[in-house]
């Protein structure tokens, strides 16, 4: 097994973060940016590399709203 390196700017986790982005490959991590509010959320949702992949949309504070947000990244995801 080889040891991750702990020379990363943010120590320990770091390393371990960047240890796991290697292993998966950016290009199979999907981010999804939420901007929570009290009633109407918004999210988005992009590849690791910034590209955009959902533009922004809103959903609301409730089981509803959060199968909207899952639904969206599920589509994704196939």
């Amino acid at each position: 097994m080889v040891q991750p390196l702990l020379n990363h700017i943010q120590d320990r986790n770091g390393s371990r973060w960047a240890e796991f982005i290697r292993k998966t490959g950016g290009e199979n991590i999907l981010l999804v940016a939420v901007d929570a509010a009290k009633y109407i959320h918004k999210a988005m949702i992009c590849t690791f590399y910034g590209d955009i992949l959902v533009k922004p949309f809103e959903f609301d504070a409730s089981e509803t709203g959060f199968n909207k947000l899952r639904e969206a990244v599920r589509r994704e995801k196939e």
